[in-house]
């Protein structure tokens, strides 16, 4: 049954948890898996958060409003402030800017929603307010008879039928449009784009493994961004100038530098204000001075130490660090690759973000751990 909700409540944060309640209980009655739950009350917190701290500036004398809608198994999710609004939309959606570097773990509110939702869309007029977008498919637990009939489509793609093959890729390629629009690219670049993109999704639908208890979606996207990650270093690397390489070779020494002295990676950001470089400029060195660490590749003074050895229980941090962070993070899941944005680049504790996404210690303690052997495994396969 088709549904809709619309509430209004004053901007201030013990607002936030109203907010979150209304929304699952709105939900309810499609019951929804636990990990569906906690994805939602995350945006909900992220979206009313960002709406009364940057919109409103924390003024409680003004509203934030909150629409709910539900099509068969999709929620669409709509929270709206009128309060300052945002001059640069393209600027806000990056990882770690934030109008108020004074509060702590600000920067990723909406790279939390982009990531946890299936459409993000962003409105602003300056001035006049934001308009957050979101839709995200229901995952319920009484979905058997729907899910059993995709089982069989991808059953019989991976058996060779061109026609399952067919109609799940239909199914699931605006996945490559919405990566694609994360992306700056020349229009000419599109058709190659969306092919690479294709191969991506293609792989996915031929090695999906339908007993095991995961969104499609959620194993899809790391394989289809991939290949789109894939056309683009292939052709940076066949189009680099010298000025770009010395850069690069500049970047590359910094980070170097930065490392030995402080233990840890700069981010662009600093590089940026360190080099005079823009954050594009910066990126784009990274790309033209990016080179795969071997694994046999020895580091430290004595020259003695493999990669392979920083991989163990003991040197969590130095995995991340050290390892090729491309080559790992293949393997994970979209929601994996942001706990370890949260974890080892925000340095976030794991309490921290088991209150961000509502749920208990223990289990970030065995995600942490599932993640790190997943990319351990790949690292030895390599």
């Amino acid at each position: 049954m088709d549904n809709s909700m619309e509430i209004k409540f004053r901007a201030t944060l013990l607002n936030e948890g109203l907010a979150r309640i209304a929304v699952v209980q709105f939900i309810n009655y499609l019951h929804p898996t636990m990990e569906t739950i906690g994805e939602i009350k995350t945006i909900i917190s992220e979206a009313v958060s960002n709406a009364i701290i940057h919109g409103y500036k924390m003024d409680d004398s003004k509203d934030v409003f909150l629409r709910a809608t539900i099509e068969k198994d999709v929620l669409e999710i709509v929270v709206t402030d009128f309060g300052k609004g945002i001059e640069d939309l393209e600027l806000a959606r990056k990882p770690h800017y934030t109008t108020r570097p004074d509060l702590e773990r600000a920067g990723m509110g909406l790279t939390i929603i982009d990531t946890l939702s299936d459409e993000f869309i962003l409105r602003s007029v300056v001035n006049m307010g934001t308009k957050v977008i979101v839709k995200k498919k229901i995952h319920c637990t009484n979905l058997k008879e729907e899910e059993s009939g995709s089982n069989e489509l991808f059953k019989k793609a991976q058996q060779g039928s061109e026609e399952a093959l067919n109609i799940l890729y239909q199914q699931n390629k605006n996945l490559i449009y919405s990566i694609l629009k994360r992306y700056n690219y020349q229009s000419q670049d599109q058709e190659d784009l969306v092919s690479s993109g294709s191969i991506g999704l293609i792989k996915a639908i031929k090695n999906f493994n339908v007993d095991l208890n995961l969104c499609f979606s959620t194993y899809a996207v790391p394989l289809i961004l991939g290949e789109i990650r894939k056309y683009f270093r292939e052709k940076n690397g066949l189009k680099v100038s010298r000025g770009l390489k010395e850069k690069g070779a500049e970047v590359q020494k910094f980070i170097e530098n930065y490392l030995s002295k402080n233990q840890e990676e700069p981010s662009i950001e600093t590089i940026g204000k360190n080099l005079n470089l823009s954050d594009e400029e910066v990126i784009m060195a990274l790309e033209a001075g990016y080179q795969v660490t071997s694994l046999d590749k020895t580091h430290g003074e004595d020259n003695d130490t493999d990669l392979k050895d920083l991989i163990g229980e003991d040197n969590q941090k130095e995995i991340i660090d050290k390892m090729d962070v491309e080559l790992a993070l293949s393997v994970l899941t979209s929601k994996e690759r942001l706990f370890v944005e949260l974890r080892y680049y925000e340095n976030l504790t794991q309490q921290e973000i088991a209150e961000r996404f509502f749920i208990n210690q223990v289990a970030i303690s065995r995600m942490e751990k599932k993640i790190l052997e997943k990319m351990r495994k790949k690292l030895l396969q390599n």
